[in-house]
């Protein structure tokens, strides 16, 4: 298992949407129990993707998502983790690729943790994965230095 900063195990979650987006507070009955029924959004490029429908996918640190499970996305009203959620909207977790993150390579990975396919961040398959995430500009060297970025903090 990997460890070191930002370089480690994250996963590629996939989802479809089972709800509208809301703006206020939903329903009591649309209530989630549990630390992981939510996944947080703030890169703002690819926000209003996310509540259009078009984006369906983010990439995560660590191993908390399988498929069939249903989470709140949400993106925060203000400053993240000290303001209040802002549009959020109910998903199924439809799909997730478990992936080993290191500087010069992405690779997808299997239960056991044996490698089914990589590429490095400069190559096509790179840039059509942050595509689908939709980074800005959509290039794997992007990707990269955005989940550089987003956990900076280890």
């Amino acid at each position: 298992m990997m460890t070191k900063g930002w370089e480690c195990e994250y996963q590629i979650v996939r989802w479809r949407p089972v709800s509208v987006v809301f703006t206020k507070k939903p329903p009591k009955e649309l209530k989630l129990k549990g630390n992981a029924s939510s996944i947080p959004m703030s890169y703002p490029p690819k926000l209003d993707a996310v509540f259009s429908w078009r984006c369906r996918q983010t990439i995560r640190k660590g191993r908390k998502h399988e498929v069939g499970q249903v989470r709140w996305i949400f993106e925060w009203s203000g400053r993240p983790y000290r303001s209040p959620w802002g549009r959020r909207m109910l998903v199924e977790i439809v799909a997730v690729d478990d992936c080993l993150v290191m500087e010069a390579v992405i690779q997808i990975v299997d239960g056991l943790g044996r490698i089914i396919r990589g590429c490095y961040w400069h190559d096509r398959r790179a840039d059509q994965l942050a595509a689908a995430d939709h980074i800005d500009p959509p290039t794997g060297i992007a990707l990269r230095d955005v989940l550089k970025g987003l956990n900076k903090g280890g």
